[in-house]
């Protein structure tokens, strides 16, 4: 994301991935390698990390917020954040996944954030299987049947005498 000089603000330039949250999230982890290079005045500029509703009109959680001012190059830093809390929260929802940069002020000069390598691993507890219908094997059903005929044959022959 680079902005040269933002003439119209406040302005928002966003990055975002759908994801669907499993149910029994165990451990949720969010990473990914940033780069910040900024010369410009006035109001800060916010980096932020949100959790939305699917339709992405709605935040749902922030994660992180940071914000940068002025003249600040960080060159390329790793970052993580633990989601787990997070995502159990809303387990079995679809959610997008954001990343917004939020400029406030009118041309406040040249700024750019680059973004790389962003991976959000999920552990979820596996599902307990169904519980197992009671079935009768090929053997059990003729030797019920069979038992059936000899209980029967007795009955049979002394109502048709």
């Amino acid at each position: 994301m680079f902005d040269g000089g933002t003439p119209s603000a406040p302005v928002a330039y966003q990055l975002s991935q759908s994801v669907s949250v499993p149910s029994g999230v165990s451990a949720a982890t969010l990473s990914w390698s940033q780069s910040v290079v900024a010369s410009f005045s006035g109001a800060p500029r916010v980096l932020a990390v949100e959790i939305t509703n699917a339709a992405g009109d709605t935040i749902l959680d922030t994660i992180r917020s940071t914000d940068y001012l002025g003249s600040e190059s960080t060159g390329w830093t790793s970052e993580t954040e633990d989601l787990t809390a997070n995502l159990a929260a809303l387990e079995g929802q679809t959610v997008n996944l954001r990343f917004s940069v939020y400029i406030s002020e009118n041309w406040t000069g040249p700024a750019g954030l680059g973004l790389d390598s962003v991976s959000l691993d999920i552990t979820a507890a596996p599902q307990s299987p169904p519980a197992p219908v009671p079935t009768m094997s090929l053997y059990g059903l003729l030797a019920t049947a069979l038992g059936i005929i000899f209980l029967a044959t007795p009955r049979l022959r002394r109502h048709f005498k």
